[in-house]
């Protein structure tokens, strides 16, 4: 958008001393900018991104995975398109709200057994060090349900109870 209306005052103002200023005030946003593209560090790890490209090997093609946290969801669904991908708030998938999710990680077996009975299979639960650094203990009761299974080797837990219980 300010490129947009940096074009069209451009335009509009032809004069030399309104075209110095808006070159000015370009100059002074690169001016404050610069310094600060040295200090962007990126959200993930390696560690993280490879565990992400390592999921199509680990995955049937017909199976969902959910993100537990927003972050990694994005990167899930640009490396695996064609895979339904979900997470707390993004992509309609599951159809949950924030009763629910929180009934699911912090409810009882029973409680997250219900939640689970309407979404497809397989389906796989994607966690992440943010995950576990957000939750901290809280999640003991998640993370110890039967109904899970780390699958060795990735950051995944594979759903393996009944679709209807």
């Amino acid at each position: 958008f300010a490129a947009v209306m940096f074009r069209d005052l451009w335009k509009e103002y032809a004069w030399p001393a309104a075209r110095f200023v808006l070159l000015l005030l370009v100059g002074i946003q690169a001016w404050w900018s610069y310094p600060l593209m040295f200090e962007w560090k990126p959200q993930f790890s390696r560690a993280e991104l490879m565990a992400i490209e390592r999921l199509s090997s680990v995955v049937e093609d017909d199976a969902a995975i959910i993100s537990l946290e927003n972050r990694a969801a994005v990167w899930i669904r640009g490396w695996l398109p064609d895979t339904q991908v979900g997470a707390p708030g993004l992509f309609d998938f599951p159809a949950w709200g924030s009763t629910e999710w929180e009934a699911f990680l912090y409810g009882s077996n029973e409680e997250r057994h219900a939640l689970l009975n309407d979404l497809p299979r397989p389906l796989y639960f994607f966690t992440t060090p943010l995950f576990f650094s957000h939750y901290g203990d809280s999640i003991r009761g998640f993370m110890s349900d039967s109904c899970f299974e780390l699958v060795e080797g990735t950051a995944l837990l594979r759903v393996n109870c009944p679709a209807s219980i």
